[in-house]
């Protein structure tokens, strides 16, 4: 009996789909559950950044709370249908296509993003998108090997540099992260002993910083 070399590059990228598709399904959930993220002064407030450029001024209409929430609702519904029928090709096809889009508009409305891991769904999904619309084994295999160089790449990146500062080294860069203004902790944080403590602006700033370099991919 023979043992194939490579695994269907439609089965292997169906699987990458389904797994993707549990974190975008959280972090969709997480934004409809906590809708004031979405409006004005929330930290996934369009308003200032599409209009940080004129080519992003035609994409005005982004900014709306409630068209977020429809995106976000559109983007939700297509992970959990790859979630549960991400196997069909025509699933797996309509799914990516449409995760990939609402992901995209949503990156354009904050300059944020709309996960810690916003870049490697993008990444994920658009390639996956692609090489299902062209459908042919050649294409998946494109994908397949595209996402995960892709993947090795950014996390390697991103473990190295972590490596290289003390904050990460001494394991104080996740709870100071945890507690800043971009994950949603306020200016206040807990404690060892549940006691309120102001977040150092210093810190902010650091931490901000190691947000963008090194927090993830």
């Amino acid at each position: 009996m023979s043992v194939p070399l490579l695994a269907d590059p439609f089965d292997v990228l169906s699987l990458v789909l389904r797994i993707g598709s549990v974190g975008v399904a959280i972090s969709s959930l997480e934004s409809l559950m906590r809708r004031g993220d979405l409006g004005p002064g929330g930290l996934l407030d369009g308003q200032a950044q599409l209009t940080r450029a004129r080519w992003l001024l035609p994409l005005g209409f982004l900014a709306s709370p409630v068209v977020a929430a429809a995106i976000t609702g559109a983007r939700l519904v297509a992970a959990c249908a790859l979630l549960a029928g991400g196997g069909n090709f025509e699933i797996a096809r309509a799914g990516a296509i449409v995760v990939a889009a609402a992901t995209l508009l949503l990156r354009f409305r904050t300059p944020l993003g709309i996960h810690v891991s916003g870049s490697m769904v993008m990444i994920t999904f658009t390639a996956a998108a692609l090489g299902l619309a062209v459908g042919t084994r050649l294409s998946l295999i494109f994908a397949v090997v595209f996402i995960a160089a892709q993947a090795c790449l950014a996390y390697f990146v991103a473990g190295a540099s972590k490596m290289r500062e003390p904050l990460w080294r001494s394991g104080r860069a996740l709870p100071l992260i945890s507690a800043s203004p971009h994950e949603g902790g306020g200016d206040e944080r807990r404690g060892p002993a549940g006691t309120p403590q102001r977040f150092p602006r210093s810190e902010e700033r650091r931490v901000g910083k190691e947000w963008r370099s090194g927090w993830s991919p």
